[in-house]
């Protein structure tokens, strides 16, 4: 596993020189994720905080780590940070749910979602 772990962070570390990460973030989630699941929680954090510093308004990243915080049962810090990701990007809250599909089925995010959503749209005056 080490072996498998140092290869892969040399051609992340090739390939992310090459990319533009305001865009498509798909690549460098994969790598979280391989970190994630070798248990180096610090590192994929420490990345995803990297590029978050590097591009603030990337809204990907934020819903992706708010996915892996909302996995890792930090739930303070997971709602926090959707918040941020919903102020940049709240019409596009399905990132979400496509990088943790189980979260789909949680009234509380559900409902957060739904009621940043209504403060967010101008309702019509009666």
């Amino acid at each position: 596993k080490s072996g498998n772990r140092k290869e892969a962070e040399k051609i992340f570390k090739k390939y992310i020189k090459k990319i533009d990460l305001r865009g498509s973030p798909e690549s460098v989630f994969e790598y979280i994720d391989f970190l994630l699941d070798q248990k180096e929680n610090d590192q994929a954090f420490k990345i995803i905080d990297d590029i978050i510093k590097n591009y603030p308004k990337a809204f990907h990243y934020f819903f992706k780590l708010s996915a892996v915080q909302f996995k890792l049962n930090d739930s303070l810090k997971a709602f926090e940070t959707l918040n941020k990701a919903l102020c940049l990007a709240f019409n596009r809250n399905e990132l979400l749910f496509e990088y943790a599909p189980e979260l789909k089925d949680n009234p509380s995010i559900t409902g957060f979602i739904n009621e940043f959503k209504e403060t967010i749209i101008d309702k019509p005056q009666l």
